[in-house]
């Protein structure tokens, strides 16, 4: 290659480089742009890569409260992230079982005993539980204490059962309107969910 033709050359890599370096300038200004209250976080290219969920917390069954905090909207169906909170004896003690999902525990704090399977084991802070699909579990706080816990179901959708039978939380005590749901109002939202109930 003779010198004008190696000019030539570095001319034109020159100006690529900078139209792939104006490319990805633009690409980072779309991910680094400030997410307003409200707006969902820019998509890169089919997910989002920087969550930011809103929280959403719910009064469920008993004093149990279920704090949505990135439901399928935000992840792109991938999970649900939610907070559990429950009082001494409360919990999901009827055993069941998810067709759809796949559910993961973290305990943050108090004590829990949880059935998966024929396996039964108490769940201390720090504990990560992993209940798969199609297997039978449940769990109940027995400690002294209210528990509270990070869960995580993949895929998402679940959401959807818990905003229908439970009511949001405004305020530290639930509403006299919302005692929770009844039984045959639980059984047709988890039959919706694709969750079977199983005797106890």
């Amino acid at each position: 290659m003779d010198g004008e033709a190696r000019r030539r050359d570095v001319r034109c890599r020159g100006r690529h480089n900078l139209r792939a370096s104006g490319r990805q300038d633009r690409l980072l200004a779309r991910v680094l742009r400030p997410v307003r209250a409200g707006e969902a976080g820019p998509l890169i290219p089919d997910f989002q890569r920087f969550l930011r969920g809103e929280v959403e917390p719910l009064w469920f069954v008993g004093d149990q409260v279920i704090d949505l905090k990135l439901d399928g909207v935000r992840t792109g169906g991938a999970f649900l992230l939610l907070e559990v909170i429950t009082g001494p004896g409360g919990g999901a003690p009827q055993p069941h079982v998810h067709t759809r999902e796949d559910e993961t525990l973290i305990l943050l704090e108090g004590e829990v005993t949880v059935t998966i399977g024929d396996e039964r084991r108490a769940v201390f802070p720090g504990d990560v539980v992993f209940f798969p699909r199609g297997v039978p579990h449940s769990f109940t706080n027995t400690g002294t204490t209210t528990s509270r816990g990070i869960g995580v179901v993949s895929p998402a959708g679940l959401e959807a059962f818990f905003r229908e039978l439970g009511a949001p939380k405004t305020g530290p005590e639930r509403p006299d309107r919302h005692e929770g749901p009844d039984e045959a109002a639980f059984r047709r939202a988890a039959d919706r969910a694709g969750m079977r109930l199983l005797p106890g």
